[in-house]
């Protein structure tokens, strides 16, 4: 253990501190992710040495550990608190960001007292905190053991917050209302990723759909991803984040247009109906219909045929039926989704759909959740099997096991094959000749 052990309070009062360990983790949506790995950079900049939970360190050999914790359900708040004992156990200076720091800060710090709570909620906010809570180290800048470094991907954070009002949503609470990330400063992240060696970009944001709404001036989602083509001449590939429906809805032309005019753009659209009940989703606060949504997924379809969509559903929603339950079967089937998260209701403190009566017991909500589960896992088999064949210009994202890679054609359809690790971040033409549960199997041309 470093003899820079540092005190709850010796790194806000201090010009330069020690060169500390720290050890940045993240839980969670993908906008934590990046909010987590802007931390890292800036502490690495900071001179201090940072670890991410890839470089597998245990928190006891760490000076701090970071947590940007995920609230968004009631398992995953269980969790939080089970590794935050475990931090604080460890004799490691713990620093709480994320979901759960802004919903419940009182609460960490009664169960721990010399915990440091920070306000990570909008990259300005971020920025301060990291310096709040972590002085200029007077080790000087190096080389970062591991961590953002030895990753491929890089987030581009483009807002937080949301403009909707779900009434199951803990995360509306925590992160308030929409604020988007200038457009210079969104292009300025990708360049640095670029300059990095980076290939694919997570462009992401609570509610990616709804940028713009806050700036004027005709800006949305679909202006943006202009000025990205525009602007970033490199080979690379981006992935646009979820877009609720009725923010895709009110600049669906923009949006959908810009996905035509560069291919650098996956076809992958992250588009959550929630559920196929329009009742249901009146009570939970969503601003559209199910025929709305419907709607909305076919267009998508008829655009791009062979686009990756992904969607969400919660089960279990106060008051749903088994009438309810399948309408959402029924919608599932019909747009028979590439990827499928399912949700159990979980209540959450402070939100109106805790105080709902007509609360589903949760065997039921299980069995409707294991039910949308048999249906998708037989639906996303014949699509995958359909999409076997050729695909060009694949980006090897990931190194898997036993010497396997994982790639992603145009259309983000992941594709398994063999080959050597030095393919990571490399575009290669496939074919594919078989299925797995999730994905194609292919090799190399």
């Amino acid at each position: 253990m470093s003899s820079s052990r540092i005190s709850k309070y010796s790194i806000m009062f201090s010009a330069h501190v020690k060169q500390l360990r720290v050890l940045v983790e993240a839980y969670g949506c993908t906008m934590n992710r990046g909010e987590a790995s802007r931390a890292a950079e800036m502490l690495d900049r900071m001179g201090h040495l940072v670890y991410r939970e890839n470089d597998a360190v245990p928190a006891s050999e760490m000076d701090a550990v970071i947590i940007f914790t995920c609230d968004v359900i009631s398992s995953t708040e269980r969790r939080m608190w089970k590794r935050m004992r475990e931090i604080s156990d460890s004799g490691a200076s713990l620093h709480v960001a994320g979901c759960l720091a802004a919903v419940d800060g009182r609460e960490i710090i009664e169960r721990f007292p010399d915990a440091r709570i920070m306000d990570t909620m909008g990259l300005d906010r971020l920025y301060s905190s990291v310096k709040e809570h972590f002085g200029m180290s007077d080790g000087g800048s190096r080389e970062r053991p591991g961590g953002p470094e030895g990753r491929l991907h890089h987030i581009v954070p483009i807002g937080s917050g949301c403009t909707g009002a779900c009434t199951y949503c803990i995360t509306r609470l925590a992160r308030g209302s929409h604020s988007s990330v200038p457009p210079e400063e969104v292009i300025g992240s990708i360049r640095e990723g670029i300059a990095r060696g980076r290939k694919e970009f997570l462009v992401t944001s609570q509610d990616t759909g709804a940028y713009g709404s806050d700036l004027g001036n005709g800006m949305d989602l679909g202006v943006l991803m202009r000025k990205i083509s525009d602007e970033i001449d490199a080979d690379i590939r981006i992935r646009v984040g979820m877009m609720n429906p009725d923010g895709l809805m009110r600049a669906r032309e923009s949006i959908l247009g810009a996905f035509d005019g560069d291919e650098r753009f996956f076809r992958f659209f992250h588009v959550p109906i929630q559920s196929g009940s329009s009742r249901i989703l009146k009570l939970m606060g969503r601003r559209y219909d199910a025929d709305d949504a419907r709607a909305l997924v076919r267009e998508i379809r008829n655009r791009f045929p062979d686009a990756s969509i992904s969607s969400d559903v919660i089960t279990g929603f106060p008051t749903e039926t088994e009438e309810d339950h399948e309408l959402t079967m029924k919608m599932v089937r019909e747009l028979s989704f590439d990827v499928l998260n399912i949700t159990r209701f979980s209540a959450r403190k402070g939100t109106p759909a805790m105080r709902m009566e007509g609360q589903i017991h949760s065997g039921v909500s299980k069995e409707r959740s294991r039910e949308l589960s048999r249906l998708h896992r037989e639906l996303l088999a014949g699509r995958l099997f359909d999409r076997m064949g050729e695909h060009g210009s694949c980006l090897v994202t990931e190194i898997g096991r036993d010497g396997t890679l994982m790639a992603r054609d145009g259309n983000y359809v992941p594709i398994v094959v063999e080959g050597p690790s030095e393919l990571l971040g490399e575009f290669v033409d496939l074919r594919t000749h078989d299925v797995g549960p999730t994905y194609l199997l292919g090799s190399i041309i």
